[in-house]
């Protein structure tokens, strides 16, 4: 695993720090502080840098740090040639200073004895960096200027401006972000660090429990400051680059200060990025589709195989091209995946899964030889619609009656499907009709197949076939009217609320069934309304005195046409044979009815 450096600089943060005192409630009144003291420069041949009087600070701690609060002032002893002139240096040679104006004191020429002084009170908080105008980037400090005691994460002394922190893990490995924390002004008080605020989000896992760090228990300097290096684990399994804050909330109310750095995570992981996570087809059709291999994270490698697998059995075949290729870190590459023999006759619509595998290695962190999948599904349907006549042609028939049915699979063309091999179900409006069982199509039935059915119940009749595959195509037959003839002991009539050739928008129609007993008597039993072949709602049984009796219902109908018939149930033991009305054709449009009995223009 490879990791970079995490710590960022104070620098960066300045106008942060700043803001947090006062979002903390803690701007201050300047008021007469004290003054500390640099030491600037040693003698000619000797290494030059700025000596913080207060910590004590060597030649080695470059910057030199100066921390102080508002209202103090700094004072610049020099003894040599130097100067101290607000402004930073560039990281990357030459190494450019570029002043910024706050302060310069001039190069002072030496040598001096006593000392020649420069000084500068501080009116606000913040950090200010600064450097010799003599030794360049050679000779730096800093002040740091706080209103009250702090911390702040993630520090270090170089006060250049840094990149964001970031390391490279490859899926399901963990990376180490590292933090030095600075304790200023001997602050002191339990830090809970947690991870927050993540784009697209934060790591699965990172600080699980609270990391708990106390910057006064590091490395003091006289009480200026100290600090304090932890290491924060974040691990995440799923490729791609994660940017998230690294927060610290002090736990005590007196100082609720609240600081984070923004990190970054690549994740490096090979991702399989199908067009569509579900496909559709028909048997037989010429099937492809494409899938993207993607660089996630910064990964790059080379892929050496991709292999597709469809299941359950019983499905197409599938190859992917191309098979083998390098992926750079961003790249992409799409693959084409290709089905074939999808019209085979052993090839049986159902829904399939279709799972690819590449097979690759990492040329950056990362394991070996590894494999990562990808699944989507594939409908493939039937290419097929039924035809269902009666044969020889019939339109009407008594209870009873064994009707020859001819059912014809038809391709989407409306041609004979001469290859069909599913099988199918039959299903009727008419629920004591005796149906054939399932039939599985042979290939030498070439798509056609005789039936026998018996209609058993009065009324307008249809019969349904069903492929029993998922996508359960269907073919209905024409409406068959079972009835046995007029019967000679009833009549039935059947009138609309709303005659003529339509009715309209937001109105009911009232259906009524007349049931006249022939030639005497007072019919007894139901009647049992239909759109076409579909029951409209439950029999609505006869009421009235007299030989007439009368059945209504009442309801809103869908735009468009409906043949509307009523069927006379009769009640058992009552001597009365059931009926059926001629059908009446209800026509409902989508104007709305027109006032005064006038005629809108469209309105029909």
């Amino acid at each position: 695993m490879q990791r970079k450096d995490s710590r960022h600089t104070l620098l960066g943060h300045a106008c942060w720090l700043a803001l947090c005192y006062l979002l903390a409630g803690a701007e201050l009144a300047v008021a007469q502080g004290v003054t500390h003291i640099v030491n600037v420069g040693p003698p000619p041949g000797q290494t030059a840098h700025f000596v913080d009087f207060d910590s004590g600070s060597a030649s080695d701690i470059d910057p030199a740090i100066t921390v102080i609060r508002v209202g103090d002032t700094v004072r610049w002893d020099f003894f040599y040639t130097h100067s101290s002139t607000s402004g930073l240096c560039d990281a990357a040679p030459p190494n450019t200073c570029n002043p910024n104006g706050t302060w310069d004191s001039d190069i002072k020429t030496g040598p001096f004895s006593p000392s020649t002084p420069f000084q500068r009170t501080f009116t606000s908080a913040g950090v200010f960096p600064y450097f010799c105008r003599v030794h360049l980037s050679a000779m730096r400090g800093a002040i740091v200027v706080l209103n009250s005691n702090d911390y702040d994460p993630f520090g270090d002394r170089t006060f250049l401006a840094a990149p964001m922190p970031s390391a490279t893990i490859f899926a399901g490995q963990t990376a180490n972000f590292d933090a030095t924390f600075f304790s200023f002004l001997s602050f002191s008080s339990l830090i809970n660090l947690s991870c927050s605020n993540g784009d697209p989000r934060v790591p699965a896992t990172c600080l699980n429990s609270p990391l708990v760090v106390d910057p006064a228990n590091g490395i003091s300097m006289n009480g200026r400051f100290a600090t304090q290096a932890v290491n924060v684990p974040v691990s995440e399994s799923v490729g791609g680059d994660y940017s998230f804050d690294i927060k610290g909330d002090v736990t005590v109310t007196l100082s609720p200060f609240t600081h984070s750095r923004r990190v970054l995570l690549h994740v490096n992981d090979l991702g399989l990025m199908p067009a569509s996570a579900s496909l559709t087809a028909l048997r037989g059709d010429t099937l492809q589709t494409t899938v993207q291999a993607e660089s996630l994270g910064l990964f790059s490698g080379t892929v050496s195989g991709v292999t597709c697998d469809v299941t359950p059995a019983g499905g197409p075949s599938c190859s992917v091209t191309p098979n083998t290729f390098p992926l750079g870190a961003g790249a992409s590459q799409n693959l084409a995946v290709n089905f074939s023999n999808t019209g085979l006759p052993a090839i049986l619509p159902n829904n399939y899964s279709v799972n690819l595998v590449a097979s690759s290695s990492a040329n950056n962190p990362g394991p070996g030889p590894f494999t990562r999948s990808k699944s989507f599904t594939l409908a493939l349907k039937p290419a097929v619609m039924f035809k269902v006549e009666t044969s020889p042609p019939v339109s009407s028939v008594a209870p009873g009656t064994v009707v020859g049915v001819l059912v014809t699979a038809l391709n989407p063309a409306g041609n004979t499907m001469t290859n069909y091999n599913s099988t199918i179900h039959f299903s009727s409006s008419d629920p004591t009709a005796a149906l054939p069982p399932n039939y599985p199509f042979q290939g030498n039935d070439n798509g056609v197949q005789f039936f026998n059915v018996t209609f058993n119940s009065a009324g307008p009749r249809t019969l349904t076939v069903t492929d029993t595959t998922p996508f359960a195509t269907t073919g209905t037959s024409a409406i068959i009217r079972v009835d046995g003839g007029d019967p000679t002991d009833n009549d039935i009539a059947l009138t609309s609320s709303l005659p003529g050739d339509a009715y309209f928008q937001n109105e009911n129609v009232t259906f009524t069934a007349a049931v006249t007993a022939t030639p005497s008597g007072t019919p007894q039993g139901s009647v049992q309304f239909f759109d076409g072949a579909t029951p409209l709602g439950a029999p609505v049984a006869l009421a009235g005195l007299g030989s007439t009796r009368t059945a209504q219902k009442t309801l809103s109908l869908a735009v468009g046409d409906h043949p509307i018939t009523a069927v006379f149930q009769p009640a058992p033991a009552s001597g009365f044979t059931a009926n059926v009305s001629a059908p009446l054709l209800q026509r409902r449009s989508p104007a709305p009815r027109c006032v005064a009995g006038g005629l809108c223009p469209g309105s029909h």
